[in-house]
């Protein structure tokens, strides 16, 4: 992975654990940080019941989707940021979750992501958007998102560098390992 980044301009150094993170004002520079309409059915888990939470929970993990943790189902709706993490609500289904832990140091983790359907793809960009917009409202810019699990916070890269004027990779990333 660090030869990879190195292509794209990033600069590697050892340290003592694997860690991915990035600023939500690096995010902020890029397309996913400015402000856009979403869909109505794009919302934060916040407006979930704790019923719809578990059920949302339950169809993902039924199709094989654990996130970074194991132990998700059995996790409480409050243990993650209910307003920055994003679902998307259809036809009465959850279809999609978005779910970001804010740890007691402050730093925001990806913890899953993941959509199922015919507009998943669509979906999937949305939660992120709107995640993106929630956060930037609510933290300070200098915020750390970052993830020990590469696998959800990849994505979250990709979708920076695809969103970025021209596209590339945010300047500074932080790889510990």
């Amino acid at each position: 992975m660090a030869e990879t980044l190195k292509g794209y301009g990033f600069s590697m150094g050892k340290k003592t654990d694997e860690c991915l993170s990035i600023t939500l004002g690096e995010i902020a520079e890029t397309e996913l940080g400015k402000k856009k309409k979403l869909p109505e059915h794009i919302g934060n888990i916040g407006d979930l019941s704790v019923l719809q939470f578990r059920d949302a929970v339950k169809q993902i993990m039924f199709k094989g989707h654990m996130g970074i943790l194991e132990d998700i189902p059995y996790l409480p709706k409050s243990w993650f940021d209910n307003s920055i993490s994003a679902c998307v609500c259809s036809g009465g289904r959850i279809p999609g979750l978005f779910l970001i832990r804010k740890t007691p140091s402050g730093i925001l983790i990806p913890v899953l992501f993941f959509a199922y359907g015919p507009e998943s793809n669509k979906d999937l960009l949305y939660m992120i958007r709107y995640s993106v917009q929630k956060a930037l409202e609510l933290y300070p810019p200098r915020r750390q998102i970052g993830s020990r699990n590469s696998k959800p916070f990849s994505l979250l890269y990709f979708f920076v560098s695809i969103f970025s004027n021209p596209p590339k990779f945010p300047e500074k990333v932080h790889i510990r390992g």
